[in-house]
Parts: structure tokens; sequence; C-alpha cells
């Protein structure tokens, strides 16, 4: 039996003072999370086959819940200002590696608490809202 690596991911967001440039927040940990691939129906008159789908499957959402260990005080500032505004959503990429996930995520759900050696701890839920973009790492 083969023994696969855990899954995890770094949750990053826009730089304020240079938008273009992502920074790190935290590193997630304790990860449960799902991807959505949505069929697509390609079926033409000509088909042989009652019904054919699209061959290359497209990332339609993700729901991530995990803990986390926040890395930079200033990134984790902007996560908490989103968490608590009145449309808490924030544009982010998670990282787990080897992909990039860049969306826009509504945070269903926000904890923070004091950690080990004064580091930010928490947990956190976010759900993709809109268009996923992939990218390799």
């Amino acid at each position: 039996m083969a023994n696969y690596p855990a899954v995890e991911f770094v949750l990053l967001v826009p730089d304020p003072g240079s938008p273009s440039t992502y920074i790190s927040v935290a590193t997630l940990t304790n990860i449960q999370y799902e991807r959505t691939n949505s069929d697509e129906d390609i079926t033409t008159k000509g088909d042989a086959r009652f019904r054919k789908l699209y061959s290359e499957g497209a990332l339609r959402s993700m729901s991530i819940t995990a803990d986390f260990v926040a890395d930079s005080s200033t990134a984790f500032d902007v996560v908490k200002d989103a968490a608590t505004a009145a449309t808490p959503s924030l544009t982010a990429r998670l990282d787990d590696g080897e992909s990039t996930f860049t969306a826009t995520w509504h945070i269903s759900s926000f904890s923070e608490s004091g950690g080990a050696f004064g580091a930010v701890t928490g947990s956190i839920s976010l759900q993709s809202s809109g268009t996923i973009t992939k990218a390799a790492s």
C-alpha cells in the first residue's frame, strides 16, 4: 500500500501595499476539503452515444474547513477584517504545493485564539464563490 502525503494548504492574500503580490497568511492544517467538478453535456445530434461528456473536467467549487497557525500579522489582519465584514468574503489563493487555487472565498466561519509562542491560531471555513483559477505552484 502506498503512503500519501497529508494535504496541507497555505492561505495567501494580496499584499495591501502591492495587490499583484500575494503574501502568506497561514498554514492550514487538519483540513477537510471538497472539490466539485460538474459534468458538461456536449452531446451532438451526430454522436453515437446517448450522452457525451466534456472530457476536460473543470473545477467548479471548493469548500475547506481547517485549523491554522498565522504566518504574518499583516496578512492575518486582512483575513480577520474580511471575516468580520458585513459580507464576509476575501480574494485569496490556496497553495497545496502542487497547484494554486485563486478565487473569491466566502468565509462561513472564523475563530481565533492565542497559540504557542504568541502565534495566533484558530479555524476557518471557506467556500469558493464564482470562478476558481487553478495553476501550477
